[in-house]
């Protein structure tokens, strides 16, 4: 037998591991991970594409990420395909060098006790390249020729995303004891409950602490007014008690903010209603007394209400996002509420204004702020407290109007990375470090294809299943919300085990929600499904995956001190591996960082103008409390 003959009979028993796979939509496969992948190769090339000629490409080793190899240069041969075939890899192949591309050559599918006698393990190896986040197949002919066969999306199934982000989970697998790559969520809801209506229109869901409540504090900023529920636990059950009333909160929110806005130590909400500013602050007794607010500069309009550190004091400032740019609110001596711009006005080529986000964002320990746009962004670099340099224009976009934008370390690198969905579509930016940013929206696995182009309103970044990996929502105007869990490096698969729609739960969902969160709400460690339909009724679906001891996490918090109001970026550790960042604002429920096995997890983190500080704690079960030391160091 020809090694051509055998290796197109290798080439089918590896076909058959991802029959019936469809080519746009491949879910993860349990036959094989990237980690069978890496098991069952015999080498791994990190490739550096030349220019195609003639229908040759030459291609420069540039790393071998496994085995023994000792090739320097590879020619691939794009003669003898299919027509179409070969127009396709003209393509993923044609970048000119600029793109990674990673080779794998080994006996996918094949017993090698069972091989035809007379054939050793290099004559039935195929090989399998991965460039542009695409997969092709290709027939070893020597060590140095390769010859392509045809772009094979069945084995998406293998990694359905981006080539660099492969390139880093190799490296992984490679060099991990034990390696994971997940494909399945391993998280599910218990039988959801229905925690009341809302008339009107709900606009933002938050969890809080507050003072005097023994748990978490469940926050629905609302048109018809804003509603409060503690959750509380009777006979082992967590149970939602109304106590807006008894608190005596008197907002009605468009947009809400929570921090400690008069410098007191406790947590105050700040309210906009379309029309007015209002501070609802919180008194020693743990009600609150509501002052209105008029700006000492007009503002047009607002359209996000965020928190960072005030100029001086321990007091927090509203960042505010407007069509004029982004300014800092602060509460003034004379009851007023004084206005900083942060630059002069964007022009008009960046389109409609969206929101603004506030984050260490450039690596450099200071709070930037970015402001998106339709068509672009302005990022306003910090360069002190509550101090920021003239803003640069970026391509980051938010693409349209009606919706929102979150930040989360997806490829767990220790930067914060960008999600943002609307009416419009979705983008994912990857944050490469130094204010620069990269397009990942079509590379992000199964997300890149399944969050819709129309009628997202919101997006959340959350870990409902407790790995450390950080996972994503998506909310709907008119269907139930996705879950997408994070098998790695920014490798987003939709959540089956979670779906609502797919298991029937809250059907007043599947017509669409107006808000959502994903949160912890009954401190068990575990992150629920919180949601308003868009009749009004709201619901929780409580995560019953794991115990509280069963979880190898950190609950981090950041206390209220002259440090500021935050955010503070912290970082979890797993030795030398990143498990990914995280922020922190002070006063609020803080962040849980796990980890997939009990560990020994290092936390590092930095105030602005500071150095960088950390600290080890045993990450085992149950859920370790860790506040942030905020004494200065000696």
């Amino acid at each position: 037998m020809s090694p051509s003959r055998c290796l197109c009979g290798t080439a089918l028993a590896l076909s058959l591991l991802f029959a019936g796979a469809d080519a746009r939509a491949c879910s993860p496969s349990n036959a094989f991970t990237p980690v069978h992948l890496v098991e069952q190769s015999q080498h791994i090339l990190d490739l550096r594409l030349g220019e195609i000629r003639n229908g040759k490409l030459p291609v420069i080793v540039v790393t071998r990420l496994k085995g023994d190899l000792h090739v320097q240069r590879v020619t691939i041969d794009l003669f003898g395909a299919h027509k179409e075939q070969i127009k396709a890899a003209k393509y993923l192949l044609g970048g000119k060098g600029r793109d990674p591309a990673l080779l794998f050559i080994g006996p996918y599918g094949v017993d090698l006790a069972e091989a035809p006698a007379g054939l050793d393990a290099k004559e039935i190896a195929i090989a399998l390249l991965h460039c542009r986040g695409r997969w092709l197949r290709l027939l070893r002919r020597t060590d140095d020729r390769l010859e392509f066969e045809r772009v094979d999306d069945g084995l998406g199934a293998v990694w359905h995303g981006d080539t660099g982000m492969l390139r880093r989970c190799i490296q992984y697998v490679v060099e991990d004891a034990d390696p994971t790559v997940p494909t399945g969520s391993g998280a599910h809801w218990a039988e959801p409950v229905r925690v009341g209506t809302v008339g009107g229109r709900a606009h933002e869901l938050h969890r809080v602490r507050l003072r005097g409540s023994p748990g978490f504090v469940l926050h629905l900023a609302a048109s018809s007014g804003d509603r409060l529920w503690e959750v509380r636990t009777v006979d082992g059950e967590p149970r939602f008690h109304e106590i807006a009333a008894r608190r005596k909160l008197d907002t009605a929110s468009r947009l809400a903010a929570w921090a400690d806005f008069n410098g007191d130590g406790r947590l105050d909400l700040a309210s906009w209603d379309g029309r007015r500013f209002a501070f609802a602050l919180q008194q020693t007794d743990g009600t609150f007394r509501t002052e209105t607010r008029k700006p000492d500069a007009p503002l047009r309009s607002v359209i996000s209400l965020s928190v960072t550190t005030a100029p001086t004091g321990r007091a927090a400032a509203l960042l505010a996002g407007a069509p004029e740019g982004p300014a800092l609110l602060t509460r003034a001596g004379d009851g007023s509420l004084h206005v900083r711009p942060l630059g002069e006005k964007p022009g008009a080529t960046l389109g409609e204004p969206g929101p603004c986000l506030v984050a260490d964002l450039d690596d450099d320990g200071f709070n930037d702020v970015l402001h998106l746009f339709e068509k672009g962004s302005m990022l306003y670099q910090g360069s002190g407290r509550a101090a920021f340099r003239p803003g640069t224009r970026l391509a980051v976009a938010f693409g349209g109007s009606n919706g929102s934008a979150t930040l989360g370390d997806y490829d767990a690198d220790g930067r914060l990375d960008l999600f943002t969905v609307s009416r419009s579509g979705f983008q994912l930016w990857h944050n490469l470090g130094g204010g620069r940013f990269a397009d990942l929206a079509q590379g992000c696995g199964e997300a890149s294809h399944l969050i819709r182009c129309d009628g997202g309103t919101r997006g959340g970044t959350c870990d409902f299943n407790n790995d450390g990996r950080q996972d994503l929502a998506v909310f709907y105007a008119d269907q139930a919300p996705q879950l997408f869990y994070n098998r790695g490096f920014a490798n987003l698969s939709h959540a089956h085990a979670v779906d609502l729609a797919e298991h029937k739960l809250v059907p007043a969902a599947a017509k669409g929600t107006q808000t959502g969160l994903v949160a912890d709400l009954d401190g068990d460690g575990a992150q629920d499904l919180a949601l308003v339909a868009k009749n009004g009724e709201i619901w929780v679906c409580w995560n019953d995956s794991l115990a509280r001891d069963q979880v190898a996490a950190a609950r981090v918090t950041l206390p209220g001190t002259a440090q500021g109001a935050g955010p503070v970026r912290v970082t979890g550790w797993d030795g030398k591996r990143c498990l990914g960042a995280w922020t922190l604002w002070a006063g609020h429920p803080g962040q849980l960082i796990a980890a997939p096995e009990p560990t020994r997890l290092t936390l590092r983190w930095r105030f602005p103008g500071g150095r960088e500080r950390r600290r080890t704690i045993d990450a085992h079960g149950p859920i370790v409390e860790f506040p942030i030391p905020t004494d200065r160091p000696r």
